[in-house]
Protein backbone atom coordinates (compact mmCIF):
# COMPACT_ATOMS: atom_id res chain seq x y z
CA UNK A 1 0.00 0.00 0.00
CA UNK A 2 2.92 2.24 0.96
CA UNK A 3 4.98 1.42 -2.03
CA UNK A 4 1.54 1.95 -4.52
CA UNK A 5 0.99 5.71 -2.95
CA UNK A 6 4.41 6.61 -3.27
CA UNK A 7 4.37 5.43 -6.86
CA UNK A 8 1.36 7.50 -7.38
CA UNK A 9 2.91 10.55 -6.17
CA UNK A 10 6.03 10.22 -7.64
CA UNK A 11 4.60 9.67 -10.82
CA UNK A 12 2.32 12.50 -10.85
CA UNK A 13 5.13 14.49 -10.17
CA UNK A 14 7.38 13.53 -12.83
CA UNK A 15 4.70 13.88 -15.35
CA UNK A 16 3.60 17.18 -14.06
CA UNK A 17 7.56 18.39 -14.30
CA UNK A 18 7.65 16.67 -17.88
CA UNK A 19 4.54 18.70 -18.49
CA UNK A 20 6.22 22.18 -18.24
CA UNK A 21 9.49 21.32 -19.86
CA UNK A 22 9.47 23.05 -23.72
CA UNK A 23 10.54 21.27 -26.19
CA UNK A 24 13.19 22.83 -26.64
CA UNK A 25 14.43 22.18 -23.11
CA UNK A 26 13.90 18.20 -23.46
CA UNK A 27 15.66 18.14 -27.17
CA UNK A 28 19.07 19.53 -24.87
CA UNK A 29 20.80 16.70 -23.14
CA UNK A 30 22.05 18.11 -19.49
CA UNK A 31 25.63 19.54 -19.86
CA UNK A 32 27.87 18.05 -16.98
CA UNK A 33 29.24 19.88 -14.47
CA UNK A 34 31.93 17.47 -13.27
CA UNK A 35 34.39 15.83 -15.12
CA UNK A 36 32.86 11.88 -14.80
CA UNK A 37 29.75 10.00 -15.61
CA UNK A 38 27.47 7.50 -14.26
CA UNK A 39 25.73 4.77 -16.77
CA UNK A 40 22.62 3.53 -15.78
CA UNK A 41 21.61 0.41 -16.86
CA UNK A 42 18.74 -2.10 -17.04
CA UNK A 43 18.33 -5.27 -18.16
CA UNK A 44 16.28 -8.34 -18.15
CA UNK A 45 12.92 -10.05 -19.37
CA UNK A 46 9.44 -8.71 -19.01
CA UNK A 47 7.15 -11.11 -17.05
CA UNK A 48 4.55 -12.66 -19.26
CA UNK A 49 2.11 -11.88 -18.30
CA UNK A 50 0.43 -8.45 -18.57
CA UNK A 51 -0.69 -6.29 -15.72
CA UNK A 52 -2.67 -4.11 -17.55
CA UNK A 53 -3.55 -2.88 -20.93
CA UNK A 54 -3.57 -4.34 -23.86
CA UNK A 55 0.31 -4.99 -24.82
CA UNK A 56 0.05 -3.74 -28.37
CA UNK A 57 3.86 -4.47 -29.23
CA UNK A 58 3.79 -7.59 -27.17
CA UNK A 59 6.21 -6.87 -25.19
CA UNK A 60 5.52 -9.93 -22.56
CA UNK A 61 8.18 -11.79 -21.59
CA UNK A 62 9.95 -10.20 -24.60
CA UNK A 63 13.73 -9.04 -23.52
CA UNK A 64 14.99 -5.88 -23.07
CA UNK A 65 18.31 -3.68 -22.21
CA UNK A 66 19.00 0.17 -21.80
CA UNK A 67 21.26 2.62 -20.70
CA UNK A 68 21.12 6.26 -18.92
CA UNK A 69 24.52 8.45 -19.19
CA UNK A 70 23.93 11.10 -16.15
CA UNK A 71 27.28 13.63 -15.19
CA UNK A 72 27.93 13.19 -11.88
CA UNK A 73 27.67 17.02 -11.01
CA UNK A 74 23.61 16.94 -12.34
CA UNK A 75 21.62 19.02 -10.39
CA UNK A 76 18.06 18.30 -9.66
CA UNK A 77 15.30 20.00 -11.42
CA UNK A 78 12.55 18.93 -9.49
CA UNK A 79 12.49 17.46 -5.82
CA UNK A 80 10.08 16.74 -3.01
CA UNK A 81 9.73 15.07 -0.06
CA UNK A 82 12.04 12.32 0.02
CA UNK A 83 13.23 12.28 -3.38
CA UNK A 84 14.45 14.56 -6.30
CA UNK A 85 14.46 14.30 -10.46
CA UNK A 86 17.29 15.34 -12.43
CA UNK A 87 18.04 15.51 -16.94
CA UNK A 88 17.27 15.21 -19.16
CA UNK A 89 19.79 12.38 -20.06
CA UNK A 90 20.74 10.14 -22.97
CA UNK A 91 19.12 7.24 -23.18
CA UNK A 92 20.13 4.19 -25.89
CA UNK A 93 18.72 0.45 -25.55
CA UNK A 94 16.99 -2.42 -27.11
CA UNK A 95 13.47 -4.02 -27.24
CA UNK A 96 11.76 -7.58 -28.42
CA UNK A 97 8.66 -7.03 -29.79
CA UNK A 98 6.93 -10.50 -30.53
CA UNK A 99 5.50 -8.63 -33.08
CA UNK A 100 8.88 -8.97 -35.28
CA UNK A 101 10.33 -12.32 -33.58
CA UNK A 102 13.75 -12.25 -32.71
CA UNK A 103 14.53 -8.88 -34.39
CA UNK A 104 15.57 -6.36 -31.77
CA UNK A 105 14.49 -2.88 -31.84
CA UNK A 106 17.08 0.27 -31.23
CA UNK A 107 15.21 2.83 -29.02
CA UNK A 108 16.87 6.22 -27.73
CA UNK A 109 15.94 9.72 -26.35
CA UNK A 110 17.68 12.86 -25.39
CA UNK A 111 15.12 13.51 -22.82
CA UNK A 112 15.34 10.69 -19.84
CA UNK A 113 14.68 11.94 -16.54
CA UNK A 114 16.01 9.95 -13.64
CA UNK A 115 14.13 10.47 -10.28
CA UNK A 116 15.84 8.79 -6.94
CA UNK A 117 14.60 8.59 -3.37
CA UNK A 118 16.14 7.68 -0.22
CA UNK A 119 13.96 5.91 2.84
CA UNK A 120 14.54 3.75 6.07
CA UNK A 121 12.19 0.38 4.27
CA UNK A 122 13.46 0.88 0.76
CA UNK A 123 15.10 3.06 -1.66
CA UNK A 124 13.26 4.31 -4.85
CA UNK A 125 14.48 4.59 -8.55
CA UNK A 126 12.18 5.68 -11.18
CA UNK A 127 13.01 6.55 -15.20
CA UNK A 128 10.64 8.26 -17.86
CA UNK A 129 11.33 9.32 -21.40
CA UNK A 130 9.53 9.34 -24.51
CA UNK A 131 10.57 7.06 -27.20
CA UNK A 132 9.42 6.05 -31.05
CA UNK A 133 9.27 2.02 -30.94
CA UNK A 134 8.23 0.91 -33.88
CA UNK A 135 6.98 4.29 -35.57
CA UNK A 136 4.51 4.56 -32.38
CA UNK A 137 5.27 7.76 -30.03
CA UNK A 138 5.58 6.82 -26.57
CA UNK A 139 5.88 7.82 -23.07
CA UNK A 140 7.41 5.07 -20.89
CA UNK A 141 7.91 4.55 -17.05
CA UNK A 142 9.92 2.78 -14.99
CA UNK A 143 9.84 2.36 -11.23
CA UNK A 144 11.69 -0.08 -9.54
CA UNK A 145 12.13 -0.49 -5.75
CA UNK A 146 15.60 -0.97 -4.70
CA UNK A 147 17.14 -2.39 -0.94
CA UNK A 148 17.40 0.26 1.44
CA UNK A 149 21.35 1.36 1.02
CA UNK A 150 21.53 1.05 -2.62
CA UNK A 151 21.72 4.62 -3.20
CA UNK A 152 23.95 6.29 -1.05
CA UNK A 153 23.79 10.06 -2.15
CA UNK A 154 19.99 11.45 -3.93
CA UNK A 155 23.13 12.67 -6.75
CA UNK A 156 23.94 10.92 -9.62
CA UNK A 157 26.23 8.51 -7.87
CA UNK A 158 27.00 4.67 -8.23
CA UNK A 159 25.22 2.22 -6.34
CA UNK A 160 26.42 0.47 -3.65
CA UNK A 161 25.75 -3.04 -5.57
CA UNK A 162 23.70 -4.48 -8.13
CA UNK A 163 19.84 -4.40 -7.60
CA UNK A 164 18.39 -7.77 -9.24
CA UNK A 165 15.17 -7.35 -10.76
CA UNK A 166 11.69 -9.30 -10.49
CA UNK A 167 7.76 -8.60 -10.49
CA UNK A 168 7.90 -7.81 -6.69
CA UNK A 169 10.06 -4.79 -6.84
CA UNK A 170 8.90 -3.62 -11.16
CA UNK A 171 6.76 -1.27 -12.27
CA UNK A 172 6.99 -0.77 -16.68
CA UNK A 173 4.36 1.71 -18.13
CA UNK A 174 4.34 2.52 -22.09
CA UNK A 175 1.72 4.71 -23.09
CA UNK A 176 0.26 6.65 -26.01
CA UNK A 177 -2.53 9.65 -25.85
CA UNK A 178 -5.25 7.14 -25.82
CA UNK A 179 -4.22 3.88 -24.29
CA UNK A 180 -1.58 2.35 -21.59
CA UNK A 181 -0.03 -0.90 -20.45
CA UNK A 182 1.88 -2.13 -17.21
CA UNK A 183 4.18 -5.16 -17.20
CA UNK A 184 6.62 -6.06 -14.79
CA UNK A 185 10.31 -7.61 -15.02
CA UNK A 186 10.10 -11.33 -14.62
CA UNK A 187 14.19 -11.41 -13.90
CA UNK A 188 16.91 -8.64 -14.68
CA UNK A 189 19.39 -6.36 -12.95
CA UNK A 190 19.97 -2.54 -12.63
CA UNK A 191 23.10 -1.37 -12.16
CA UNK A 192 24.83 2.58 -11.34
CA UNK A 193 28.46 2.09 -12.33
CA UNK A 194 31.16 5.16 -12.58
CA UNK A 195 32.11 5.78 -16.38
CA UNK A 196 30.46 5.89 -19.85
CA UNK A 197 29.88 2.84 -22.20
CA UNK A 198 31.82 2.75 -25.02
CA UNK A 199 30.37 3.80 -28.47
Amino acid sequence: MVFNSLRKNILSASLATMSWLTLSELSVVAVPTATSDVTYTAAGTFSSTVVSGADTLKLAGEPFSLSIIAPTGSKPVANGPGWEMFGPFRMTGEVHSGLLGPTPVNISSLSAQIIQGIGAAYDLFQTSFPVSVIGLNLTINATIFLPPGTITTPGMEPFAATVKLAPGNTTVIYSDSGAATTLTIATGTLTATPGAPPD
